[in-house]
């Protein structure tokens, strides 16, 4: 097992987010930011402070970047921004 190194460049970087937490009342919440990594989203501390706007009581960073993507219900709710190539 490996520590994470990408350094200050994962907390200040735009990008797409995912966070999974709970508010005050327990209710369990999902927060997701859509984006492209250097191009548009949010940096850590802008999605951070969004999730307490949005009333996140205590939350975990989960994955980011051009894979982020949601879906509920069997119906995707946003898109990964990374394209895949053709199939040959």
């Amino acid at each position: 097992l490996s520590q994470q190194t990408t350094g200050r460049a994962f907390a200040t970087v735009l990008s797409a987010r995912t966070a999974i937490g709970v508010s005050v009342s327990g209710e369990l919440m999902v927060l997701q930011v859509e984006g492209e990594t250097w191009k548009r989203g949010m940096s850590l501390q802008e999605f951070s402070d969004l999730a307490v706007q949005l009333g996140f009581e205590a939350a975990i960073n989960l994955d980011g970047g051009g894979s982020v993507s949601m879906a509920r219900a069997g119906s995707l709710l946003s898109e990964p921004s990374w394209v895949c190539g053709q199939d040959d």
